[in-house]
Formats: C-alpha cells, structure tokens, sequence
C-alpha cells in the first residue's frame, strides 16, 4: 500500500481503476477482476488509486455524515486477496478537493502515476465539484493515449449494488441482504473492554465493546445471531449480541455485548472480529430479571438455529 503520492514510481504500464470503493462489496469485486485480467493480459501492474479518509468527511454532503463499511486497512486486505498487485492511497484534503477533473487526470494519473488503461463506473465521477465522468475520461484517452472502459450497472434481484443501498440495509438491520451485497458478513472489530459484568449474574456473560469512537457503519439497535473471530486464537465461535442502551438496566450508552456459546475465557483486551449474520429482534425493556434471563433463553436457540444453516 503506498499512501503518499511522493512514494509512487512513475510506471506507464497500469491498468487503473479510481475511486473509495468502500465496502468492495460485489460490484466492486466484479470491476476490480476485469481490472486484473486486463491488466495480466497486456502484462500490465494491476493498480487502484484510493482516497484517505472519505472525500464526505473532508468537504462534507448534503447526505450528512459518512459511517464508513471498511477501514483502509480492510479494504487493502480485501483487495490484496483478490489479487490487485498495487493499492495507491491519496490523502483527502480540503486543498486536494480543488483540483479539477482535467487536471486530476493529466497532472495525479497520466504523468505522476502512469496509466495505459483507466477503467472507470458507469456513475463514478471526479475532480472538483464531481465535475468529471467517463466521457471526460474518454476525451483525455485519446488525447494522452490511454484506454478507457466503462463499468456498467451492477444489480442484484433488480435492486442497485451501492455503497449507499448496503449502509442503508445496515442501519435497517437487514444483514441478510447486507451478506448477499458485500459478498461477505458485515463486521466490526473492536477491542474487549471491562464491563459491568451483569451478564454473569444472568447466566449469559458477554463480551464487551464501547462504540463511542467507531468510524464504521453501527447496524440498528437489537439482538443478532454473530459470529466472532479472536484475534490469535484462529477459531470462529458462534453467538448473539445486543446493539443498544440496554433499557431494562437503565443504561443510557449505546454499545456492543457479545453472548458466545460454549465458551468460558477470559478475553479482555483482545481484539475480535464480530460478523453481524441476521437479527433476531428488536431490544426492548423488560419488567423485570426474569422475564429477560427467559427471553435470552429463545434468543439463544433462535441464534443457534440461524447460525446452523451458515
């Protein structure tokens, strides 16, 4: 990965896509495996060039704020394992957001970096003000002597493959159709941190995991079936976890609590790696300790009989 433009040496022969491609959901997979046969077929390095962080968090959007689905260390994991030889990571800032679409072009692709191909969505624009498309990129093709191809529309069961669709269903609790989109489950990982330890006293003792600083996409409040990765430990455990303020004990902070089953360790400060797999229901308040301790008895077996079928 290389994150300063400085670093890059200057190759003529890359095959480039451009973009955040938060997510590398399936759209992104399928643009990206055009991208590495092209570039294997014309013995070419395999490049896409990235922003850091999310151009929405530096100049902002009338969609508000951005929740992201991948960190940058993610997305270059993802995209390492489906065989891109290069990751070039621009940082976004204010004064980065100026440059027009042109320049972007001719100055940062065609003469900083090199470009023989430059593949490029159907909808992807660039530069300031989103000025830029593919038929500007065509124009500077023939102009510079670089391909250009355009990626068309990805659709599954006649809904849009977005970005925007797949943090929508997440903050909707809809991981199913999350899972189908990104072509794997959603996660989050964080660290364990002390909790109150109440779960003990119930017979479900949880993992817990404060959400205050997470920059990533929080799905809906309720309970879910899970799966959970401990770092170091290479095993994947099954679960259920609860996003929310826990309302029964009168907590107000939202945050994260992790049930797993068949499990008794001691794990705090470790990192897991939790995969949302369906919801389960909505978090409510209950009259009472009992009542919970019962109703987490049907989650359970509600989670168990989800997970069985991944």
């Amino acid at each position: 990965m290389i994150t300063h433009l400085s670093d890059v040496v200057f190759n003529k022969d890359r095959v480039v896509t451009v973009g955040t491609f938060d997510g590398v959901h399936i759209g992104h997979q399928a643009l990206f495996k055009h991208v590495i046969d092209a570039a294997r077929d014309r013995g070419c390095t395999a490049t896409l060039i990235t922003f850091d962080p999310h151009p929405r968090e530096v100049i902002g959007s009338p969609k508000g704020p951005i929740c992201y689905l991948t960190t940058l260390q993610e997305r270059y994991s993802s995209l390492r394992d489906l065989g891109l030889d290069e990751l070039i990571v621009i940082p976004f800032t204010r004064a980065f957001s100026l440059t027009s679409s042109t320049e972007f072009i001719e100055e940062t692709i065609v003469k900083r970096i090199g470009c023989r191909e430059l593949w490029i969505g159907y909808d992807h624009h660039y530069g300031k003000d989103r000025q830029g498309g593919h038929e500007l990129a065509s124009e500077l093709g023939l102009k510079h002597q670089f391909e250009v191809s355009v990626f068309p529309e990805l659709t599954q069961n006649e809904q849009e493959v977005s970005s925007t669709v797949i943090r929508k269903a997440i903050h909707q609790g809809q991981m199913e159709l999350v899972s189908k989109m990104l072509g794997h489950h959603y996660t989050l990982e964080e660290t364990v941190i002390m909790g109150e330890q109440r779960g003990r006293t119930l017979g479900y003792p949880t993992l817990n995991f404060a959400l205050k600083s997470v920059k990533k996409c929080i799905p809906k409040t309720g309970v879910y079936a899970v799966l959970c990765d401990i770092q170091g430990a290479n095993q994947t455990l099954k679960g259920m976890a609860n996003i929310g303020v826990r309302p029964t004990f009168g907590v107000s902070s939202q945050n994260l609590e992790v049930h797993l089953f068949d499990y008794k360790g001691d794990l705090y400060g470790t990192i897991c790696r939790i995969q949302f797999i369906q919801r389960i229901r909505d978090e409510r308040s209950f009259d009472g300790v009992n009542e919970l301790i019962k109703q987490l008895g049907k989650d359970e077996v509600t989670a168990r009989e989800m997970l069985s079928r991944t």
